[in-house]
């Protein structure tokens, strides 16, 4: 592992982003090569365009592979966008020797049976993660090494549209790169951000892109939820455009050097800034009080949004802070309204956790950066603990029918048989996809909803 490198690929509404790494003997990863350009054909975190996108991720990947002196052939790519929604399902086996100490192998199998839930209507399985373990009913941290008959799960189940990942592997195959894995984008966040204990804790971690504000709720160590929230950064950048019918590119270098969502902290009330006009045109002063006030109505709406699912969901609470992070969370004094608008919750803007990383430049530890470097952690990780499994293959005279479970079955306690050949999701899904000639729409109108089977 100390000499293979990976390479993350963040598909942004605003940028592309390519990180490559290789891990290192003492167990950090090196930063070996980056590049990033304008994201073209992506909408909402959404890829819209595959073919113009790879034009885009080709310029990104070629700059990296340069920077790192490396050909690249694989790529692990993060999804997200208002199409993932999340499931809590329970699952369960029946152990053949109750008085044998559970073994990881097991509990790689209880994870592995739920691959095979019912899925919503044209959806697939992006990731799995536990909620939580009981052994004979009993709710424990970590079931290895205890003794009993039946060994249960709660699981965090995340689907995407089959046509948006689709849509992201043929992006990745016209710029001439193999998809190797997806990754949930606010994971990749939530890894590169946030510490061990902070998910401990609990806390509500909002990343703000470009087209839209990811939420993922942490509590005890585990992911419990995420939504996806069309507003983001490049809505609050159309809104100074509109505001002052000015160019967007105008607009958004006015948001970065002058902006904030707080008008109280400007104390100058005449300060203003001066716009270039259009095309020779006489230029524009433009009030930054006036500007924050623009700025502060769109943030107010996220900050909104997330004070509603955090009381949907009974989260306030039980969490101990919102973590920003994503380019969204530069916006000046973002903390201070946050906790004004929730103000049961502490707000703090996270810069990029270092101890994943081997003397990380000053530049990449910006929080715009969050799910690039995200990626190669999770797939590090990934990679990691597929290689601590034992093929299952090799165990056939454990399954002699060599059937795969029903899916009704595996709602139900799954017995002795093990699961077909593992692979890593992001694997599953896109051998999925090569077979399919035509996806049905997917229904999304029932997104996020916790639904326990």
């Amino acid at each position: 592992m100390e000499n293979k490198f990976i390479t993350g690929l963040d598909i942004g509404t605003t940028a592309i982003k390519v990180f490559i790494g290789k891990k290192l003997e003492n167990g950090k990863i090196e930063i070996i090569g980056r590049g990033q350009t304008e994201s073209v054909g992506v909408e909402r975190g959404e890829v819209a365009n595959p073919g113009r996108t790879a034009e885009s991720i080709k310029i990104a990947m070629e700059q990296a592979e340069t920077m790192a002196n490396v050909k690249v052939s694989e790529v692990y790519v993060g999804v997200a966008g208002y199409h993932i929604q999340s499931r809590t399902v329970p699952g369960s086996i029946i152990r053949e020797n109750p008085n044998d100490l559970i073994t990881k192998e097991e509990v790689f199998k209880l994870h592995d049976y739920q691959r095979y839930v019912v899925k919503p209507d044209g959806a697939d399985i992006i990731d799995i993660m536990v909620q939580s373990y009981a052994v004979d009913r009993e709710e424990c941290s970590d079931p290895i090494g205890m003794i009993g008959h039946r060994l249960e799960g709660t699981f965090n189940i995340i689907f995407g549209s089959g046509t948006c990942i689709n849509k992201i592997m043929k992006s990745v195959d016209h710029a001439g790169y193999k998809l190797k894995g997806l990754i949930l984008q606010p994971l990749a966040s939530a890894e590169a951000v946030l510490s061990e204990e902070d998910k401990q804790d609990g806390v509500c971690l909002v990343d703000i892109g470009g087209g839209t504000t990811d939420i993922a709720i942490f509590k005890q160590g585990f992911l419990r939820h995420i939504k996806s929230i069309p507003i983001a950064g490049k809505l609050i950048t159309l809104d100074i455009e509109d505001a002052y019918r000015i160019t967007n590119k105008n607009a958004e270098s006015i948001k970065i050097n002058y902006g904030t969502c707080l008008p109280e902290a400007i104390k100058e009330s005449d300060f203003v800034v001066t716009v270039p006009g259009y095309r020779g045109g006489a230029p524009k002063e433009i009030s930054v009080k006036h500007l924050a006030s623009v700025i502060k109505g769109r943030v107010e709406m996220i900050l909104d949004f997330i004070m509603v699912e955090l009381n949907q969901k009974k989260y306030t609470e039980q969490l101990q802070a919102i973590i920003f992070t994503g380019g969204g969370s530069k916006i000046r004094h973002i903390k201070n309204l946050s906790e004004f608008r929730i103000p049961d919750l502490v707000s703090n803007v996270c810069p990029i956790n270092e101890e994943h990383f081997d003397n990380l430049p000053e530049e990449l530890k910006n929080p715009i950066y969050a799910t690039g470097l995200g990626l190669l952690i999770a797939a590090f990780k990934e990679e990691e603990e597929e290689a601590e499994r034992i093929p299952v293959s090799d165990k056939v005279e454990d399954n002699p029918s060599g059937e795969k479970p029903e899916e009704e079955e595996a709602e139900r306690d799954t017995g002795g048989n093990n699961p077909p050949p593992r692979k890593p999701l992001g694997r599953i899904i896109i051998d999925w996809l090569k077979g399919i000639n035509k996806i049905k729409p997917f229904d999304d109108t029932d997104n996020n909803q916790d639904v326990m089977y």
